[in-house]
């Protein structure tokens, strides 16, 4: 198979924390990396975290080269703050509002790309690569290297991670996207159909889920979490992920808090960004007995996953959730919301259970009927971990993906 040259195109990268779909960039790009293709990721100075230290201009980490475009810090622009924390049911519609107002929420959605954008349109202009790989949308910078690339005729392909359950999300200018560029990769079938609903030609897009390193998670250890965290004896249900309103740690928290009410011995465990929602909700709910952890090591999120005896996420916002593969991996049920994609992703009964996004009763009701089933608990993790091991490793994916990528390269350029 031909030698690439590819672009990878992101918010943010490593050292910073990364969203689902620059991990999924990540991965892919390794991957390809260590087959023998050159890889760069081109991104920005955002780290998301107060934590790091200024990034550096150009750097290697793992094999693949990074290029960073200077960004403004909007975290401190008053108005853009004031829109980032608006009221979740005042986000939750979308108004039509035509095309001045989708392009103005797209931009304030990423205040910092004018500052980077035509740094990074210059950068690929000059640039001799074969293919500009994006994600996700909405994302200024998605659009400025999709033109960036289209006058240089390098083919473009975009992996949206399209959250439809997400109306506010949605604008004219994600079909107008998608139709011009050379290929669509979907996470799901199911996301592969509402991007056919836009009118973008279905035998231009792919779908390739996510996927992980096994070989990443065979020094896991539960029980050096547990003893860490005083954590012997109990039920663990686990929650890894930004704690906000649409991610479904509200609701898991009320679930627990009643829970404990009576079975002291079920414990949460949460591990992510924590947010004003979270704290709010963790200072109405006084007694719930919660261990909760902002930014850890990968090694000790290994040991978290594979401590729990159950991983919930019970989402609105995910393109499809790489920890439920992770949760999978170590053998444990999941719980997520009956929403878009993941229904897909999760098979109900099968591997783990959807519940309706917000129903806080069905959600108790199912954590207290894996608590008093060890056996389905692990019959549902021992069924996820077979799907993951045959359907989900980077090893099985990457190859498909360069094999699209060849086959594009191959294909009269429609820029």
């Amino acid at each position: 198979m031909i030698k690439m040259n590819i672009a990878y195109v992101v918010a943010k990268y490593l050292p910073a924390n990364l969203t689902g779909s620059e991990i999924y960039i990540q991965h892919i790009a390794e991957e390809l990396t260590r087959k023998g293709n050159k890889a760069i990721i081109l991104t920005s100075t955002n780290t998301d975290s107060t934590k790091h230290k200024p990034l550096k201009k150009v750097e290697v980490i793992n094999g693949l080269t990074i290029h960073r475009f200077k960004i403004l810090n909007y975290t401190r622009i008053p108005l853009v703050n004031k829109i980032r924390v608006m009221p979740q049911d005042a986000r939750a519609e979308h108004i039509d509002s035509g095309f001045i107002s989708d392009t103005l929420y797209t931009l304030y959605t990423n205040p910092f790309a004018p500052l980077w954008s035509p740094a990074l349109y210059q950068h690929i202009i000059e640039s001799h690569y074969d293919l500009i790989h994006i994600t996700p949308f909405p994302s200024t910078y998605m659009w400025i290297a999709a033109k960036a690339a289209k006058k240089a005729h390098v083919p473009v392909v975009c992996t949206p991670a399209f959250h439809f359950d997400l109306p506010f999300l949605f604008n004219k200018h994600l079909p107008r996207l998608l139709r011009d560029i050379n290929a669509v990769f979907a996470l799901t079938n199911i996301e592969k159909e509402k991007i056919v609903e836009l009118g973008v030609n279905p035998g231009k897009i792919y779908v390739l889920p996510h996927g992980i390193k096994i070989d990443e998670w065979k020094d896991r250890d539960g029980n050096r979490f547990r003893k860490k965290h005083n954590l012997d004896d109990k039920f663990i249900v686990l929650f890894a992920g930004s704690k906000s309103y649409d991610k479904g740690v509200i609701h898991l928290m009320q679930a627990l808090d009643i829970i404990q009410h009576h079975n002291k011995n079920i414990i949460l465990v949460t591990i992510g960004r924590d947010t004003k929602e979270l704290l709010l909700e963790r200072a109405r709910l006084k007694n719930l007995k919660i261990i909760d952890l902002s930014y850890v090591s990968e090694e000790e999120k290994r040991d978290a996953f594979d401590s729990c005896n159950v991983f919930a996420m019970p989402s609105r916002a995910d393109a499809f959730g790489i920890v439920y593969l992770e949760a999978w991996i170590c053998g444990k049920p999941v719980i997520g919301a009956r929403i878009g994609a993941i229904q897909e992703v999760i098979r109900d009964s099968i591997d783990g259970y959807l519940v309706d996004f917000g129903d806080v009763e069905d959600l108790t009701k199912k954590i207290l009927l894996l608590f008093e089933s060890p056996d389905l608990c692990e019959q549902l993790g021992a069924n996820g971990k077979e799907r993951v091991i045959r359907n989900h490793t980077w090893d099985i994916l990457s190859q498909k993906i360069a094999s699209i990528y060849a086959t594009i390269l191959k294909e009269p350029n429609p820029s």
